[in-house]
């Protein structure tokens, strides 16, 4: 073939394909079961290495700063920006709190909104303060839940790893639990045929069944970290049946119950000594709805995951496995970690609007159950799916988060992003491709080491906002002893010039 015959060709092909780029359907063409995607003009002439190299400098690993060190950039950029910069630490705080990608957003923009929860922190030596942490399987194995559990204890006194069912479906970093034999159980997630046809769960969202006998064995595991955690001074049980149930601990047994209980309720023995090991044996026909391996002071954290859950079915509980726990506890906080798992199928914004009202119905029902604790929704982190041969955020997945926010903050609970902690849109890829790794190749899960920084960048965030609410509540007892001081000096004027008018 000739040159210019060759040539000829060549652009022959080029124009044929680049006409296909033009005429292609954005979605492809379905084929049976294939899609047959073509790539459009844009993504023909884009350079591949602009695109991600520009990417990495928009979407900086915020979680390889401390807070301290975002707030600090964040007062920079105002004082290269403004004119006025601030100068405090409250205004750098207030700067954080609107501007921030790794803020809380509080409902109504309230500073106060967290003073409930910091107040029963601050108290948590004389009286004990619960921390429900719900989640997908982001939490499972006590992942995040674990570090905060184990902040928060050392700063404000506590053991025990909290609530656990006794029967666990993935083995945790703190403590192992076994039933002898293993007992049959209903759940509020997961399969169809494992729901309770009566909505009985309680605040683990399940319930384990004994008939005759059982025993249910707390070991600690072999993880070195935690050891506040794996040691418990108050063993309990959430339940109701018929029967005998006794605990053992350091060569003691302590008596239960052996009564019958028609209504789910708490029952607990404060030990002289703190524990790592404990047998509850129970005879008789019982539901079990959570073992109780806390302190008797200090703030106790729950890890509750569910794994493949979307969190939109908590109303469905029977109120009477749920109330009577609330109303016996003391809870600061209810975290509700949710969205990765609804995300891939909310292709619509009819869906996300559905799912966000879900989301809604569920934040008023744990206000019902505990009206003065706070609510923390945590967005889910981001997520990659196949977008023509490459890994990507999926699509809709800022509206999901977006449509999550709204949700709290409308329904009174406050809201932090890890979709925008993590760094927003393509994070996900430079975690799976960080070293050491912090994502899994599913490009949805964090690694170990992922979940760490995400709990210590939370903890971090937290701390700032607690901070902020012991220098709020210095001013104010300045401000009422000035006040005061002023009062006492004010009638000082006034009584001289009295005595001097009586002298007259």
């Amino acid at each position: 073939m000739r040159p210019l015959k060759t040539t000829l060709f060549i652009f022959c092909v080029l124009g044929l394909m680049a006409a296909l780029s033009i005429v292609w359907p954005h979605e492809g063409v379905t084929l049976g079961s294939m899609t047959l995607n073509w790539p459009s003009l844009e993504e023909v002439m884009q350079n591949p290495n602009s695109a991600s190299s520009a990417e990495a400098q928009e979407t900086p690993a915020l979680v390889e700063l401390t807070v301290e060190e975002v707030m600090a950039q964040e007062l920079k950029v105002q004082e290269d920006e403004a004119t006025t910069a601030p100068k405090t630490k409250e205004e750098a705080f207030v700067s954080f709190t609107h501007t921030s990608d790794i803020r809380i957003f509080l409902p109504n923009d309230s500073a106060e909104y967290l003073d409930n929860f910091f107040s029963a922190l601050e108290n948590a030596p004389n009286k004990q303060v619960r921390i429900l942490h719900y989640g997908d399987s982001q939490i499972e194995e006590d992942r995040i839940t674990s570090r905060i559990r184990n902040n928060l204890q050392n700063q404000f006194g506590g053991i025990g790893v909290g609530m656990e069912p006794p029967v666990i479906f993935t083995q945790k970093m703190t403590i192992n639990v076994n039933s002898y034999p293993e007992l049959p159980y209903n759940i509020l997630y997961g399969l169809k045929q494992m729901r309770a046809t009566d909505n009985r769960y309680g605040p683990l969202l399940q319930v384990c069944r004994t008939q005759d006998r059982a025993t249910v064995a707390v070991r600690p595991c072999n993880y070195t970290s935690f050891t506040k955690s794996r040691q418990f001074n108050r063993l309990g049980v959430l339940v109701d049946g018929m029967g005998r149930i006794e605990v053992k601990a350091a060569d003691s047994t302590y008596l239960l119950t052996a009564d019958t209980l028609t209504e789910m309720q708490q029952l607990c023995i404060d030990l002289p000594q703190a524990v790592t090991e404990a047998d509850f044996r129970f005879e008789g026909n019982w539901n079990i709805y959570s073992l109780l391996l806390d302190g008797q002071t200090g703030v106790s954290v729950d890890n509750i995951p569910m794994r493949g859950y979307a969190g939109t079915t908590f109303s469905l509980i029977d109120k009477s496995t749920m109330q009577p726990f609330f109303d016996a506890q003391n809870v600061g906080l209810i975290i509700l970690q949710f969205g990765g798992n609804a995300v891939p199928g909310l292709t619509s914004d009819q869906s996300i609007e559905a799912w966000k009202a879900g989301i809604g119905q569920q934040i008023n029902y744990f206000h019902r159950l505990a009206p003065e604790a706070c609510i923390l929704m945590i967005g889910p982190a981001d997520m990659s799916t196949n977008v023509n041969g490459e890994m990507q955020t999926y699509p809709q997945l800022p509206k999901v988060v977006n449509a999550l926010k709204e949700a709290a903050l409308s329904h009174n609970a406050a809201f932090w992003s890890m979709y925008d902690a993590m760094g927003g849109w393509n994070s996900m890829t430079q975690w799976v491709n960080a070293r050491p790794q912090l994502a899994g190749e599913d490009f949805i899960h964090f690694t170990h080491k992922g979940a760490n920084k995400m709990a210590d960048l939370l903890n971090q965030v937290i701390d700032q906002y607690y901070q902020n609410y012991l220098q709020r509540k210095q001013s104010y007892n300045q401000n009422n002893e000035s006040q005061n001081n002023l009062d006492s000096v004010g009638a000082l004027p006034l009584s001289a010039d009295v005595a001097s008018t009586d002298s007259l």
